[in-house]
């Protein structure tokens, strides 16, 4: 084979995987903006494990979205919709009520500061 088909060859090759490349790449964008994060931290910013965040557009409507803190106090939220939420953060017997909005940038404010 000559030098030519070679070089042929791996330019057939490079254009598929490039195009793979840039078709998975763009798949992870596009899942990474359907989750959103936040966090729950103590007033001395310390992380607030298991905690209950739920998402209200209604006082009289049920939870739009249901969290749970993780360890490092992170929650997450997969699909929101953009607007203003009432959210309210429970651990046991505490709770503390807070307003937010979701965007196009994600969550805000991003850290849920409860006074317990």
């Amino acid at each position: 084979m000559s030098v030519r088909g070679i070089e042929d060859m791996r330019r057939s090759r490079a254009v598929p995987a490039l195009i793979l490349a840039l078709v998975l790449l763009w798949c992870d964008v596009a899942a990474a903006q359907q989750q959103i994060s936040g966090r729950v931290v103590d007033r001395n910013g310390s992380p607030q494990a298991r905690c209950l965040v739920e998402f209200f557009t209604n006082a009289n409507q049920p939870a739009a979205y249901r969290a749970t803190a993780n360890n490092d106090g992170y929650f997450y939220v997969a699909n929101p919709r953009y607007g203003s939420y009432m959210v309210l953060v429970r651990l046991g017997q505490r709770q503390q009520q807070m307003n937010l909005t979701i965007d196009s940038t994600g969550l805000h404010p991003s850290t849920l500061v409860v006074s317990w």
